[in-house]
Formats: structure tokens, sequence, C-alpha cells
């Protein structure tokens, strides 16, 4: 089942990377060479600056915000973070047996309200979030569909006024252990393709085929039903999935230490950046392929944030 494989894949990365002397914790974390800011500043202040401005109801195509995080860069605000998260969120939080991931969760819990409330003109902690019997985040009415992902040092969530979004997110040296898994992984046909591939080229490419394939079954809402081999997800085409039609996938560019990528509504707008706790926030724009492949839309910008 699909859970067995997520949690495989972060085992074996998580062995690795201990045997290397490289604490899984420390993945992909960039240390942020700037004053601490005083633990009195409010999260939700920093995403309002960043995105309400940015509504994803005001294009005329869907759109699709995605809000990017270091984990490391929002760790001082831990207190600030655990106040924002309600009952369900403590609980689902106070499950998790490392404080390592306690930390994680909370702040991924968090910034998901914070993105959420500034994007729908609400504080975070009257964000109307659930989750449902997948387990998968929603939102009561309707009123938006929004996916998180958290992995070792990284945080991606996505909003989006149309039905449905999916986002993952994954630290690049887990590209070193993805032939472990890639018979799972892989179509057929692309698990051929592969083969065809570079030695030194093929793990990051298995590794942006699964985080496509996570960001579709996110997206489509099927859970764990469908098996990763079961289909195929290139780059920026639409894909058929039982139960959920057409969906669209795409690679973000979130750096040389990430492989990201996010679902959608074919022909969707996705804006998306690093949302940090001081200094500029940097976006870009991507388009989303609208029923058969389309050349990325590609742009950047940054304001204070």
């Amino acid at each position: 089942m699909w859970p067995c494989f997520a949690v495989r894949l972060r085992s074996i990365a998580s062995d690795n990377a201990q045997r290397s002397g490289n604490p899984v914790s420390r993945l992909g974390c960039i240390s942020e060479q700037k004053p601490k800011p005083s633990i009195d500043a409010r999260i939700h202040h920093t995403f309002i600056e960043a995105w309400e401005a940015r509504d994803a109801g005001t294009l005329e195509s869907p759109t699709i915000l995605v809000a990017l995080a270091r984990t490391l860069a929002w760790r001082p605000w831990l207190p600030q973070a655990e106040r924002m998260l309600d009952a369900a969120d403590l609980a689902r939080v106070r499950r998790r047996r490392a404080s390592r991931d306690r930390e994680q969760l909370t702040l991924a819990y968090a910034l998901h309200r914070a993105m959420l409330g500034a994007v729908l003109g609400m504080p975070p902690e009257g964000v109307p979030l659930y989750r449902d019997a997948k387990g998968c985040p929603r939102l009561e009415g309707g009123i938006a569909a929004t996916s998180l992902s958290h992995t070792d040092g990284a945080i991606a969530i996505a909003v989006t006024r149309a039905s449905t979004v999916g986002i993952d997110i994954e630290p690049a040296e887990r590209a070193g252990v993805m032939s472990e898994i890639a018979g799972r992984l892989c179509h057929p046909r692309e698990l051929h393709a592969a083969n065809a591939t570079p030695e030194p080229r093929r793990g990051a490419a298995w590794l942006a085929l699964w985080v496509r394939k996570e960001a579709l079954l996110k997206a489509a809402g099927t859970g764990f039903e469908i098996e990763p081999d079961a289909f195929e997800a290139p780059d920026q085409t639409v894909v058929e999935l039982p139960g959920a039609g057409g969906l669209a996938v795409g690679m973000l560019d979130a750096g040389h230490g990430w492989s990201a990528a996010v679902a959608g509504m074919p022909g969707a707008a996705i804006e998306y950046g690093w949302t940090g706790p001081h200094g500029p926030l940097r976006y870009q724009k991507l388009g989303l392929a609208a029923g058969r492949p389309v050349e990325a839309a590609a742009g950047t910008s940054e304001w204070k944030a």
C-alpha cells in the first residue's frame, strides 16, 4: 500500500543519513544569517503582507497559490505557532513521539492556517479547516481547496478556489535512495525510460516522478487507493485518474535542495515562492498543461515580507 511505500522511502533516507553522519533533520536546511525575530511577531501578518493581495479568486483562470517555507527559519515562532492550532491539530501533534517531529508538524499546521487566513481574509484560528476520513485537509463549505506537504526541513502549502489541488515536496538528497523503490513507483514504461537515463541523473528523475505522483493522488482525493505504478505522470501533462478525471501536474522550481510538484485543474495558473519570517519573498509563475503539454510561463518578482 502507498502509506507503507512512503514510510519506506523516509526510513531509507533516514538510515542512510545516519550512517553518513548527516542527521535527516538537517537535510536541505539553510541557516538564515539574519537577526532572530521577536517572538511577539505574529506569523499571520507575514502571510497577509505576502499573500492577501494575491487572492486565488481574483484572476479569470483557475489560480493556485503555493507557499514554501523552511522550518529552520520559522523555528523561533514555535510558541506562537502552537497557540494557533485547534484541539484536533494539537492532538495529532502530541501523538508524535519525537520532539523534532512534533515541532515540524506544529509549524506545518500553523503556517497552513496562516496561509489560508491570508488568502481567505480571516484570522488563522477561524479558518474552518478539518480532515476528511482519508486524512486530507478540507475547508468547510468548499470555500476553497487546499493541500499540505511537510518533510524534513520544509513545508509546502497550496490553496485555490478551484475544486481541487495537491502539493508535495521532498529533499533532493532522497534521490540517492530512489533506486530501492523505483520498481514500485514507476509504471513499466516509466521504468524503461528511466533505465535509459544516465546514472547520475536517474535518482533525481525518480524523485521528481515521486513528487508528481504524490501531488496527483492528493489532488484526486483518492487517498491510497491507487498504486503509484498504475499510472504515468509526465511533467506538464494532464493525467486521467479513476474517479478524478483529468488532472494536470507540473514541477516547481524550489531550488537545488528540493524537489516539488503541484497538481490541479488543467490550465491553472500557479504563483509560488518561499515565504520567510523576514526579508523579501521571491515568487515565480507557472502555467499547468491544458489538455496537452505546454511551455511554462515563468516570471519572478519580490516584495517585502
